[in-house]
């Protein structure tokens, strides 16, 4: 998955007929994994800097935010898993990852870990939306698996 999303532009004035002397376009830039996400950046310097040599015009590029794909570890899947199973609730394994802009990622690139939901349903509102509002239902199940996890970990180290 490749998922490019411009989330700013501003280009030239309200001067018509001229033509713009600056523009900046800012975009987020998602991908499922870390190789995939620097050959994406690379393609889209590449492409830029083509298409201004080819109208005379300038470039310079700024990154500035960068997180890195969350890439589970397969043990540490197994261990919510088992988890999971353990305590009994019900599971849902997804094919491919959300599609979250997520600063976990920073972390599973240095230790092992994984990402996973607890679920909030599919009918409410994005975490970052303002309409958004925490199910509190949700603690006592993610106390529950949170403390599994830390038994399924300490049993593993004993």
């Amino acid at each position: 998955m490749r998922l490019v999303t411009p989330v700013y532009l501003t280009l030239g004035e309200k001067a018509y007929g001229t033509s713009a002397g600056y523009a900046e376009i800012h975009l987020t830039l998602r991908c499922w994994n870390n190789v995939n996400l620097r050959n994406l950046q690379e393609e889209i310097e590449v492409t830029t800097q083509k298409i201004a040599r080819e109208h005379g015009l300038k470039t310079t590029y700024d990154y500035t935010q960068t997180f890195k794909a969350n890439e589970n570890d397969k043990p540490s899947v197994d261990i919510v898993r088992k988890a999971a199973e353990k305590k009994g609730f019900s599971l849902t394994e997804r094919e491919t990852p959300f599609k979250w802009g997520e600063d976990f990622g920073m972390f599973t690139s240095k230790y092992q870990g994984c990402m996973f939901g607890l679920g909030a349903g599919e009918d409410c509102p994005a975490i970052h939306n303002p309409d958004y509002d925490f199910p509190e239902e949700l603690i006592e199940t993610g106390v529950d698996l949170f403390s599994e996890i830390i038994h399924q970990i300490h049993s593993r180290h004993v």
